[in-house]
């Protein structure tokens, strides 16, 4: 999740590290003034579209406006389909 709490529009720009590959970067997501963006890392990622394949992954997110920035994933090893976040993060 993505929140941009200022005036003007955010362009965030992601970067995936992959164990067994080469960095996917400058995957480009806007966020508009004062809302939130969801990005599904199980959906196309960015205006090109990528999909992350399975496997470890870690996520370097930047900004050109100070957002904050919140992972969540579900738990899918069990039927209830548990749900976990961390904290949100200020990138600024």
């Amino acid at each position: 999740m993505l929140f941009n709490p200022n005036a003007q529009p955010a362009e965030v720009r992601i970067t995936i590290y992959f164990d067994n590959r080469e960095p996917e970067r400058d995957l480009r997501v806007p966020v508009a003034a004062e809302r939130v963006r969801c990005v599904r890392l199980d959906q196309p990622v960015g205006e090109r579209g990528f999909r992350v394949p399975h496997g470890q992954y870690a996520l370097l997110v930047e900004s050109d406006q100070p957002i904050i920035a919140q992972i969540g994933r579900p738990d899918v090893t069990q039927p209830n389909l548990a749900y976990y976040t961390v904290m949100g993060f200020p990138l600024e």
